[in-house]
């Protein structure tokens, strides 16, 4: 994915990677700042302070460069969840981790859904795009696959393996990108739809306890407690 072009430039010079580096890092500040439609390759040039037929010794396109803008910010962002939650050994408190992980990415980062929606949209119609898209995706739901079956572990049912008919990774894979769209769209926080979803999680959560018979762990009831904001009761109700 990160393979550097080597193809000659004017006068026989090669690619370099840091200047490749300085390119992404020109166009992540200018996409960001102005959108894909309204970012072109010129405004780019002048981010980086470069020539703008330099621009196409590195990246073929706009559309190229976009891709490559997500899939850089997509890294850093999996690479802090892994070491944001290196020290998290308990299961349920990850789940709490990973919502307000996506919070806070939605938050702090929204430019990059707007991206990362145009990059999709991008590669619906051009295989190239769509094959770095889909790639990006996979990666983000092996990331999730990863976690559900750390849980299973600990629940007393197991998790569906069969992804032809019960696709966990890919339904909560496109919660957590779906919801960041819909707040940009509505142009609210996506703190509550999150919170709602983390409820969800942790209801199926639950489910599988009842359904064997089983007592809530203690943890499992903190996070219920926490997560419904005090909707529920500490005790139930005689």
């Amino acid at each position: 994915m990160n393979a550097v072009r080597t193809r000659p430039a004017h006068g026989g010079a090669t690619t370099r990677p840091d200047r490749r580096e300085q390119i992404v890092a020109a166009a992540t500040a200018v996409l960001g700042r102005q959108g894909y439609a309204n970012t072109s390759l010129k405004d780019v040039a002048a981010e980086a302070g470069i020539a703008p037929g330099l621009l196409h010794y590195y990246f073929q396109s706009k559309d190229d460069l976009l891709v490559e803008v997500v899939a850089e910010v997509d890294r850093q962002l999996q690479k802090e969840w892994a070491e944001g939650a290196s020290g998290i050994t308990d299961p349920m408190a990850r789940i709490n981790a990973g919502i307000e992980r996506a919070i806070r990415n939605c938050s702090e980062k929204p430019e990059f859904f707007r991206l990362l929606l145009d990059a999709y949209a991008l590669g619906l119609d051009n295989p190239a795009i769509g094959a770095r898209t889909q790639e990006m995706l996979d990666n983000f739901t092996d990331l999730i696959r990863a976690e559900m079956l750390a849980m299973q572990d600990r629940l007393p049912m197991p998790v569906p393996e069969n992804e032809d008919i019960f696709d966990f990774p890919g339904a909560v894979a496109g919660a957590i990108n779906g919801i960041a769209w819909l707040s940009l769209v509505r142009g609210k926080s996506p703190a509550p739809a999150y919170n709602a979803f983390r409820m969800y999680i942790l209801g199926l959560t639950t489910v599988a306890y009842m359904a064997a018979g089983q007592e809530l762990p203690p943890e499992l009831t903190k996070q219920l407690m926490d997560a419904g904001g005090g909707v529920f009761p500490a005790e139930p109700t005689p």
